[in-house]
């Protein structure tokens, strides 16, 4: 049983209007952080953490950062 505080992918993707394609890129390539993967290719995030990290990459991204840039200053 998934926790109150817990999103899945698809979920994250509901409440912040990313795809989920985008939200898997951004978990694998280290910005959008991430729990623990569950069955399959479902990963666990924590919602606190992840809706701010999305709002922190978004506008980011609106100042025209490449995805290089916005790692950099998440990191």
């Amino acid at each position: 049983m998934k926790e109150k505080n817990k999103l899945f992918k698809s979920e994250l993707s509901k409440i912040t209007g990313l795809k989920a394609s985008t939200i898997k890129y951004y978990a694998e390539i280290g910005i959008l952080p991430f729990e623990q993967e569950s069955t399959g290719d479902n990963r666990v995030f924590d919602r606190t953490i992840a809706v701010k990290r999305i709002k922190e990459i978004v506008k980011l991204k609106e100042k025209r950062f490449t995805i290089d840039e916005i790692k950099e200053k998440l990191q």
